[in-house]
């Protein structure tokens, strides 16, 4: 049986979380590599996907559909393949964080 992707599963848009700025794309290699608190992933069904508390997230670009995920162990990442971008997480004061985590939820 093929693999058919869901339509509305396809991811529209991800929120990445800094301490002080958000970058809404798709395309992770333009983002600054360091300092990542937060990540919401949209997808066109509007669901979301908020990840938090990883020492770093990633984007892979699979074979029917990109991956985003975050985890702790750096190694994991490379069974994604070659074709992924590594952001490294940045943890920050509760104040910080509680106001990124507000700013997300909207």
């Amino acid at each position: 049986m093929p693999y058919e992707l869901n339509p509305d599963k396809i991811v529209e848009v991800t929120r990445v979380y800094y301490e002080d700025k958000m970058y809404e794309t798709l395309n992770w290699d333009t983002l600054p590599n360091d300092g990542v608190v937060m990540v919401v992933v949209i997808r066109k069904d509007g669901s979301r996907r908020t990840m938090h508390q990883y020492d770093w997230y990633f984007q892979a670009r699979g074979l029917h559909d990109e991956i985003f995920g975050g985890t702790n162990d750096r190694h994991e990442i490379r069974r994604y393949g070659d074709d992924v971008t590594v952001l490294r997480a940045k943890w920050v004061p509760d104040i910080s964080f509680e106001a990124i985590r507000m700013e997300a939820s909207k």
